[in-house]
């Protein structure tokens, strides 16, 4: 079994240079898309074949979905990791050693244990926007709804979507932790962020129970870097 990282990147690089350096030994592939960032990714990572990098060359305002349906399109592996650039796994070797010596169940998303703050067991709660996903599995729903461009919602109302298909199971003793504050806290956000449109939000609502799995999605301009 091979194992994909996935992450996105927005003007962050001190904490991708991190991602990259604490990950990168233990899984079959990284892959990172930069969502329209100032300060492009590919100025901070060094070309390695393991890693696969994509640049969104436009702005949109937030679109951290759209980019892990990028990632889930060009993903080599069956398998991946979506995670996000200011999270770490504690035990990369333990956590990826542990998921290549389990009977996975290809319709079930594996979520992970998570602390705001790795010295206080109390901030531990079970990963939201952090999972493990087969690639078919990911797009039984379509993937993540790209009517949301813009706009910092969607995680919860796409892993709903999936319930459709199949399930959710903890993979306890698979650790990960904050490396910072929300960025919506540090006011490290787009320009171009849309306040929620209550509209398309409902819409949206409605796949809860009638997910639309020929949903357009890669409706953003994007290309690859190496």
């Amino acid at each position: 079994m091979k194992l994909s990282l996935g992450t996105t990147y927005y003007n962050c690089p001190e904490l991708l240079i991190k991602f990259i350096d604490h990950h990168i030994d233990y899984f079959d592939e990284l892959i990172v898309v930069d969502d329209g960032s100032n300060i492009p990714a590919e100025n901070y990572i060094q070309k390695n074949s393991k890693i696969k990098l994509y640049r969104v060359p436009i702005d949109y305002g937030f679109n951290s979905h759209g980019c892990r349906n990028l990632i889930m399109k060009e993903t080599s592996n069956d398998w991946a990791v979506l995670f996000d650039v200011d999270r770490l796994i504690v035990d990369p070797k333990f956590a990826t050693q542990t998921i290549k010596s389990k009977k996975l169940n290809k319709n079930t998303v594996y979520l992970f244990e998570m602390f705001s703050n790795y010295k206080d067991f109390n901030t531990m709660h079970i990963s939201v926007n952090d999972f493990l996903v087969h690639k078919e599995h990911f797009w039984n729903a379509g993937g993540y709804d790209e009517e949301f461009i813009g706009m910092r919602v969607g995680d919860r109302e796409y892993r709903e979507q999936l319930k459709n298909y199949g399930n959710e199971k903890i993979l306890y003793g698979i650790q990960a932790m904050f490396t910072r504050k929300p960025s919506l806290k540090l006011n490290i956000t787009s320009p171009n962020d849309k306040r929620i449109d209550r509209k398309v939000y409902n819409k949206i609502v409605r796949r809860l129970k009638f997910p639309k799995p020929d949903k357009s999605t890669l409706t953003f301009e994007w290309h690859r870097v190496f």
